[in-house]
């Protein structure tokens, strides 16, 4: 009766660094002699082992880790990274561990519906009581991040192919008019030509 296979494990060798048995596999070193870091090595190892080498498919990569890759990667260099951040926050909650193929046109219309801001809180518990919808301009905005954070691991040979992301219709521009008091300061501060 053959023996039951021990799983994939660590087992250091005479020379005190860390190696990685997997039946079926050659041993693979984890060129460390700390344990911390060869467990970190050996989960690495264990999420990526099915994983195919080069670009991954729709359905194997989920749209937590397009997002995390392009917020590690791409938007720190960005001009504003803290709106980046932000974007990524919201998109996270909505999409987390959906897989990138389930990115269309519905999904992209119910994440518009269900997306809320927090729009009073309690003074004494600081507890939220009121929320809104959010403004078509910063869901358009959000989902702007998501199409170029899918660009990105496409780009990075990550991704083989990006799902469209339907976008909001772009909001009206916001017109003000100047009040009357505005007005007359600006033509008091003209200079005259009849001096």
């Amino acid at each position: 009766m053959p023996r039951k296979a021990k799983g994939t494990r660590l087992d250091q060798r005479k020379n005190g660094i860390w190696y990685i048995r997997d039946s079926g596999r050659n041993d693979t070193s984890t060129r460390t002699r700390d344990r911390r870091e060869a467990e970190a090595v050996l989960a690495n190892y264990i999420a990526t082992r099915g994983r195919p080498l080069g670009p991954a498919s729709a359905e194997e990569m989920t749209i937590s880790e397009v997002l995390a890759i392009y917020g590690e990667e791409k938007a720190m260099r960005a001009k504003d990274p803290q709106r980046i951040g932000y974007a990524i926050a919201a998109l996270d909650r909505f999409w987390g561990g959906l897989a990138v193929s389930s990115i269309n046109e519905a999904t992209c219309i119910r994440y518009a519906e269900t997306r809320i801001l927090p729009l009073r809180r309690d003074k004494k518990t600081g507890e939220i009581i009121e929320w809104k919808r959010a403004a078509d301009g910063t869901i358009r905005r959000e989902l702007g991040a998501l199409a170029s954070a899918l660009i990105y691991c496409c780009k990075t040979e990550r991704l083989m192919s990006t799902p469209t992301v339907s976008l909001p219709p772009k909001p009206e521009p916001k017109q003000r008019w100047l009040r009357r008091d505005e007005a007359a300061r600006l033509l008091w501060a003209v200079p005259s030509d009849k001096q």
